[in-house]
């Protein structure tokens, strides 16, 4: 059974759509969430700027799991969530796997830096976490060096690049040490999780293939033996049904079995 060669790729493109909408839900709810417990806040009458983290008090230390959940006013929830809507979107989408690890790491290394070098005083808000998810992106470019990433790290210099600025100390009422504590803790978790997900697969060009095939007597014969196909599974791509012949070996795939298409593949060299 033949069908088009861009069968797979259509599959692939609807698989990252739908990692995508998951990444871009679970950002909007969380914010949503925070903006529940501000008006929640507001309705009760009850100020909880207590939870936040205070520096060098045993108490405070409450301050490291709550802090990211409260937020002085409506502005300043305001000021955050377009990042963090933004940049959890971005490091849930390209990294699934790292994220899992950093998010936690970055909210509970954030408070714990802001406990030790913070002044006195109550520290809230998520930009701790938003400043930490901005290096984390940012750093994973440079350290993986592919496309995507550095397609992903460019975005988010270009519209978020100000928070270097913001770990040091520039206004009044501002916390740079929540800044300051994410952003090391950012470039951490991208260090420890680089490896998590793995890289994807580079595209080899026609070009490269024709190198690859040896040079000499047996050349001719090589190309065009290379033109034996291999069937791959038509829904997600799986190139391990390989077939010699009018022989096929049928193995499962998790979406559509029979599902199948014909691609050219490479042969492989003959014996000298």
């Amino acid at each position: 059974m033949s069908a088009s060669p861009d069968i797979p790729n259509k599959f692939a493109r609807w698989r990252d759509v739908r990692s995508f909408r998951r990444a871009l839900l679970a950002s909007v709810i969380f914010t949503a969430g925070l903006w529940w417990i501000k008006i929640l806040e507001d309705v009760m009458g009850r100020p909880l700027n207590s939870l936040g983290v205070l520096p060098g008090q045993w108490t405070g230390l409450i301050g490291v799991v709550t802090a990211p959940l409260i937020h002085g006013s409506y502005s300043h929830l305001l000021a955050n969530s377009p990042p963090l809507l933004i940049l959890g979107t971005l490091s849930l989408y390209t990294y699934p796997k790292a994220s899992r690890w950093a998010i936690p790491m970055i909210w509970i290394l954030s408070g714990l830096g802001t406990w030790l070098i913070g002044r006195h005083s109550s520290h809230i808000g998520v930009s701790g976490l938003t400043h930490g998810l901005m290096f984390f992106v940012l750093v994973l470019g440079i350290l993986r060096w592919e496309p995507r990433s550095i397609a992903t790290a460019l975005v988010a210099f270009l519209l978020y690049g100000g928070m270097v600025t913001t770990i040091f100390p520039r206004e009044e009422g501002v916390s740079f040490e929540y800044h300051l504590a994410g952003a090391v803790a950012g470039v951490l978790a991208a260090i420890l999780w680089r490896r998590r997900d793995p890289l994807p697969a580079r595209k080899k060009y026609s070009w490269e293939l024709e190198e690859e095939l040896p040079s000499g007597p047996h050349s001719s014969s090589a190309r065009n033996s290379s033109r034996r196909v291999r069937k791959r599974c038509r829904c997600c791509g799986n190139g391990n049904l390989a077939m010699t012949g009018a022989n096929a070996t049928r193995r499962s795939c998790r979406f559509a079995p029979r599902l199948l298409i014909t691609m050219r593949i490479p042969a492989p060299r003959p014996p000298p």
